[in-house]
């Protein structure tokens, strides 16, 4: 899953460099793979969400794919989760640059 959420980053980055915008269903595919327990997947997932929400046309196509919830049901697992692992992935996202994202 990891070469495909790196995939969906290449993917958002063009999209958003064009101004085009997605459908419920590409944003449903995303939430998908956010799901997964890998980290440096669930990373690479949430930051290509993050920029498809840049583009205001995506909020409507994210809220009937069920962004929300997804949010509500992911902020509960991270307080859960153990504080080595948000750590982790904290540091992770600080070390990303923008080359890391767009490649």
């Amino acid at each position: 899953l990891q070469y495909t959420s790196l995939f969906m980053i290449n993917v958002v980055s063009t999209m958003y460099n064009h101004s085009m915008f997605a459908v419920q269903s590409v944003m449903e595919a995303f939430i998908a793979v956010a799901r997964c327990s890998d980290p440096l997947t669930k990373v690479q997932a949430l930051s290509a969400l993050c920029t498809l929400a840049l583009h205001e046309k995506n909020i409507r196509f994210m809220q009937l794919a069920g962004i929300t919830p997804f949010l509500l049901q992911e902020g509960g697992e991270w307080s859960k989760r153990d504080v080595a692992v948000v750590r982790q992935v904290a540091l992770l996202i600080t070390q990303l640059t923008t080359y890391d994202i767009c490649v």
